[in-house]
């Protein structure tokens, strides 16, 4: 099921409230994808962290999307994109991560205090947030490959969470669905019936991204 060797760190860990954001075209946008660093424990519950807020709660938010977490490992590629240092935090994760990737985290993997990935994160508004009034295009371009998305996890059973926390890995249950192949599968052109049915099967995927599969599979008969 697992290897009992593979955990990941929580780099930073960060929560943050609704507010306007100015945009770099002009104009602001109500959001709460500016967070800040956390230092010491804060609670975790079935419905994210305390402190933490969602503006669009229609699609962010809620049980199936209660952590968002972002792989710092990223960071140098973005940081080349942007030509620029970006601080933990930047992407609007809730969790900074290192030691796994969209490559490692797999459909309903379970880990200490009971979290499982539920499906990947959206990048939406990541691209208005690190644009600047001369690059908002090439973010926005960039960030439609999906290429960076991060994911979210379900809480099962919350506790204490901090900054320098290391969560391992309990289970393991489906190697085969990674962030990556899901993502690839959710936003790519081409899949087969086979696997839209396996998708729509597996254990814990988020209902938002079971139902888009689900309607993708009618549309074919």
């Amino acid at each position: 099921m697992v290897n009992a060797d593979i955990s990941f760190r929580i780099v930073s860990l960060q929560v943050g409230l609704a507010t306007e954001m100015a945009l770099p075209t002009g104009g602001t946008m109500r959001s709460a994808i500016c967070k800040e660093p956390v230092h010491g424990p804060v609670r975790l519950g079935p419905v994210g962290l305390d402190g933490d807020e969602q503006a669009n709660r229609k699609h962010h938010g809620g049980p199936d999307k209660a952590v968002c977490c972002f792989p710092i490992e990223h960071y140098p590629a973005v940081e080349a994109i942007l030509d620029r240092q970006i601080c933990a935090g930047a992407f609007g994760e809730n969790f900074t991560t290192q030691g796994l990737t969209e490559s490692d985290i797999c459909m309903a993997t379970a880990m200490r205090l009971r979290m499982s990935f539920s499906r990947s994160a959206s990048p939406a508004n990541r691209a208005q947030r690190l644009a600047t009034a001369g690059t908002p295009r090439i973010c926005h371009d960039k960030w439609s490959t999906w290429a960076y998305p991060g994911w979210y996890l379900r809480v099962l059973r919350g506790g204490m969470v901090a900054a320098g926390m290391t969560l391992r890995l309990r289970s393991r249950p489906n190697p085969g669905w990674t962030v990556s192949r899901l993502n690839s599968l959710r936003y790519g052109h081409q899949a087969s019936r086979s696997e839209l049915h396996a998708a729509c099967d597996l254990d814990r995927l988020s209902e938002s991204w079971r139902k888009h599969f689900s309607t993708r599979l009618a549309a074919d008969n």
